[in-house]
């Protein structure tokens, strides 16, 4: 069985990590992309890679916190 390496709920977690994720990282990105103008382009790659975050947080909760 794995332990959590962060040794908080998943709910604190969630919220930490989206606000520090919203925060600092999409400002950062939105920047980048009006300079660059390919802004449709990243939004898009934010969006995968944040659902993959999620869905890999829901399976790993899943899987080892439902044991």
């Amino acid at each position: 069985m794995k332990s959590n390496p962060i040794p908080i709920s998943s709910a604190e977690g969630g919220v930490w990590f989206n606000g520090f994720f919203t925060s600092s990282m999409v400002r950062k990105i939105q920047l980048c992309c009006y300079r660059s103008m390919n802004f449709t382009f990243f939004h898009v790659l934010l969006i995968i890679l944040g659902s993959a975050m999620w869905i890999n947080d829901e399976i790993y909760h899943l899987h080892f916190v439902s044991k």
